[in-house]
């Protein structure tokens, strides 16, 4: 006996087809990005003006958030400050890496040294230990 679709089978697959999302055109891909970039500048845009008619440093939006201390004048300044931090930090970690890599390289030396300096030490005492001399 062969099955057929029903109709509320039909309606069920128009329905799912229907909700099924279109793959966007380039096109439309590339106006939906345009207009992103558009709402972004224009937010960055309003944010800098603010920022130049706030008075207080501590008021501006690329000090919000970090201590007097740290303060800055321009965005300008913050981002050469915060990139400068993160080379410093990133540094400062590939330093400590490598101390320890080099304290752990120090002792197996000193492990290998000590192990041969033993077996050497164990054979003169037995006296099965021949010197090289010419």
């Amino acid at each position: 006996m062969a099955m057929g679709l029903t109709s509320a089978d039909g309606k069920f697959l128009k329905e799912q087809a229907a909700k099924r999302k279109k793959k966007p055109t380039y096109e439309e891909r590339q106006a939906a990005s345009k207009k992103a970039m558009r709402d972004e500048a224009r937010k960055r845009h309003a944010q800098f003006k603010k920022d130049r008619t706030t008075k207080g440093k501590g008021n501006k939006s690329y000090n919000k958030g970090k201590p007097k201390s740290e303060w800055v004048d321009s965005a300008y300044d913050r981002r050469q400050k915060d990139a400068d931090k993160s080379m410093r930090d990133a540094a400062r970690k590939r330093h400590a890496e490598f101390l320890k890599k080099r304290k752990e390289k120090k002792n197996q030396k000193q492990a290998l040294k000590i192990s041969k300096g033993s077996s050497n030490a164990s054979k003169v005492m037995s006296g099965n230990f021949m010197p090289n001399i010419k």
